[in-house]
């Protein structure tokens, strides 16, 4: 008994040789079948494989831009809360209000409650950005416009 690559390679020399039996015309016709059959499935799998690798580098350039957004909104927070910190707040407070004082003399009433909202605006816009990155860090994002 032989192989099928054997069968094959006899069923082709006798093909071209013209001494084929319309028998053996038709088993090397559903050989041909089957291995075309073969190579279409193959072809799909690769395709489905370039598709796969496609999207592996889309959703890893993604990662990058999220780390990399990451890492600014890290940056921002450090250069906000660095100067000055948050134990110097009653200072920055009231140099606020001295200055307000110092520039509108009418304003002295309000001074004190706009020395409030500036540190509040500053303290909020900070929370928001630890919130985004925590979102970032956790993949729940979706954009990455900056404030």
């Amino acid at each position: 008994m032989t192989t099928q690559p054997e069968r094959l390679r006899h069923l082709l020399d006798r093909a071209r040789r013209g001494v084929i039996l319309p028998a053996e015309g038709e088993q090397l016709a559903g050989a041909v079948r089957i291995l075309q059959a073969r190579v279409s499935d193959q072809d799909g799998a690769a395709s489905v494989a370039v598709s796969a690798v496609r999207l592996m580098n889309q959703a890893g350039a993604q990662r990058d831009r999220a780390a990399a957004r990451i890492r600014e909104l890290e940056a921002e927070v450090v250069r906000l809360t660095a100067v000055p910190d948050r134990t110097t707040l009653p200072d920055l407070h009231q140099r606020i209000v001295d200055a307000v004082t110092t520039a509108w003399p009418d304003l002295r009433f309000v001074a004190d409650d706009l020395g409030h909202l500036v540190l509040a605006a500053r303290d909020q816009h900070i929370e928001q950005l630890e919130r985004r990155i925590a979102e970032l860090a956790a993949g729940q994002c979706t954009h990455t416009t900056t404030p």
